[in-house]
């Protein structure tokens, strides 16, 4: 049976997207930007848990054809209210991220910001089996979480050990860097991990 995300989560989500989460900076992250700018293809690019689509929009004027998936449905409105309001040609979907298949659509670029970090491990085996599905030969993967225990209540986090055992075989891990996940309030800043990942 295909998963889906847990009704509290979606709960969660929809209620934080109501207010002002402190992930939503209203930028790329810093550190995810910086790596995105080196990236000169311009092919299909895919942000999964793309909130309110600061990465989906930056990559559509790039020239990307740049998708968002999130299962907020005020995240999903914001993003395509700031395309709209932009003239860009994002295209976001409401689903989770362990449907990814069923848009029957392959991307160059996946980039993941804060959601893979939130899962438990089963979900992380689904999720992984997924972005296989919607990956081909050198699709890039971006990355980026938390570093693992970094404060109660918070996401459970990634490291390195964390990430390989769910992404060999089948992908070549290209950089490891340790960063800063930067939220709306400086107190609320943390370390974190980036990585770039490439389907082989």
């Amino acid at each position: 049976m295909t998963r889906c995300a847990r009704k509290e989560t979606v709960d969660f989500f929809e209620t934080q997207y109501q207010g002002s989460p402190s992930w939503v900076i209203n930028k790329v992250q810093p550190c995810v930007f910086e790596a995105l700018e080196l990236i000169q293809s311009n092919g299909r690019a895919l942000d999964v848990g793309c909130g309110v689509g600061e990465v989906v929009n930056y990559l559509a004027e790039r020239g990307f054809e740049a998708h968002g998936v999130d299962i907020s449905t005020t995240a999903i409105a914001q993003a395509k209210n700031d395309a709209t309001v932009r003239n860009l040609t994002s295209v976001f979907h409401e689903q989770d991220a362990f449907s990814l298949e069923h848009m029957g659509l392959t991307f160059d670029l996946i980039v993941d910001v804060g959601l893979f970090h939130l899962m438990s491990d089963d979900e992380r085996q689904d999720y992984s089996v997924q972005l296989d599905k919607i990956s081909s030969q050198n699709t890039l993967l971006l990355l980026m979480g938390f570093d693992v225990n970094q404060r109660p209540n918070k996401p459970r986090g990634i490291n390195p050990s964390v990430i390989e055992p769910y992404f060999k075989p089948g992908w070549d891990m290209k950089v490891i860097q340790e960063v800063q996940y930067v939220a709306a309030s400086k107190m609320d800043d943390v370390k974190g991990w980036l990585f770039q990942l490439q389907k082989n």
